[in-house]
């Protein structure tokens, strides 16, 4: 798991953390949490209830 605090969507909001958690054997996106900030809650909530990706 891992985290990027950056302003995602430019000038139209503030920046915030997207948090992903990535399959170490395949390197796929297995989840992905956006948050205000970085902190065991986010991942908590991202390991339990991670937004499905389509690859």
């Amino acid at each position: 798991m891992d985290s990027s605090h950056h302003p995602w969507l430019g000038d139209l909001a503030p920046p915030f953390t997207l948090l992903i958690a990535v399959d170490d054997a395949t390197g796929t996106a297995v989840g992905a949490w956006f948050s205000e900030q970085e902190d065991s809650h986010n991942y908590f909530l991202l390991t339990r209830c991670p937004a499905r990706l389509n690859t």
